[in-house]
């Protein structure tokens, strides 16, 4: 009988910071229906986020590493730190929720994949709300 190893994946999550500017606002909302709704996150007000994205590969059996660290490192400095670190969020987007943040993140990565999975991203906004995408999430 041979023998039969399949190849083993993992998961390897990274953690970066991002500080940023941004308001809560729809333009379709009077500027009290927006401040009803949004109360004080209807002001300018900035965030010091911590973004984790999560990638799973196989494990290459000559290294024994899933990701070529580095490689995601420079993804994830050109698509999102280099575009959204220490700017005001609502001049590149026009939804700056965490909820739509973290679906933005991830969406940027998945397009630039460059051989590797992007299963999640999870943006912490404060010391009580983080926000978490699956890629799952996306394709439904």
């Amino acid at each position: 009988m041979a023998n039969f190893n399949p190849p083993l994946t993992c998961q390897l999550t990274t953690r970066y910071r991002l500080s940023a500017l941004h308001l809560l606002a729809r333009p379709e909302l009077s500027p009290e229906q927006n401040a009803q709704h949004f109360v004080h996150c209807g002001k300018l007000h900035g965030h010091e986020y911590g973004l984790e994205v999560t990638w799973e590969a196989e494990i290459d059996p000559r290294s024994g590493l899933c990701v070529q660290r580095e490689k995601l490192n420079d993804l994830v400095e050109e698509k999102i730190l280099k575009v959204f670190h220490k700017q005001k969020l609502n001049d590149i987007v026009s939804n700056t929720s965490g909820e739509f943040l973290a679906r933005e993140f991830l969406t940027r990565l998945i397009r630039e994949e460059r051989g590797h999975s992007v299963v999640q991203v999870a943006l912490q906004e404060t010391h009580k709300n983080r926000f978490l995408c699956r890629k799952e999430d996306l394709e439904k």
